[in-house]
């Protein structure tokens, strides 16, 4: 789902992404490696697709859940993106 998900969003196909991703993240367990990865996947979806609201709320969950992963910060650093765009 995690590499479908990121093809879609190159090709634009941004609802379908969406929904590959959530539908990742509502497996169980949640997977240490493969969630955050979709969660950064997916904020980065919204702010292409022009839903900055929503790209905020996946990269808190990504930096709130798994704030040790090496994409935490670089969810920061798209936040700190985000609010400047403001």
């Amino acid at each position: 789902r995690l590499a479908l998900g990121f093809v879609r969003r190159m090709e634009r196909q941004y609802a379908e992404a969406e929904s590959l991703l959530k539908d990742g993240l509502a497996l169980e367990p949640a997977d240490e490696q493969s969630d955050p990865q979709m969660l950064y996947t997916l904020g980065r979806v919204y702010m292409s697709w022009g839903k900055p609201a929503e790209a905020r709320a996946a990269l808190k969950r990504l930096i709130e859940r798994f704030p040790r992963s090496g994409l935490a910060e670089r969810a920061q650093e798209l936040l700190g993106l985000l609010a400047g765009a403001s």
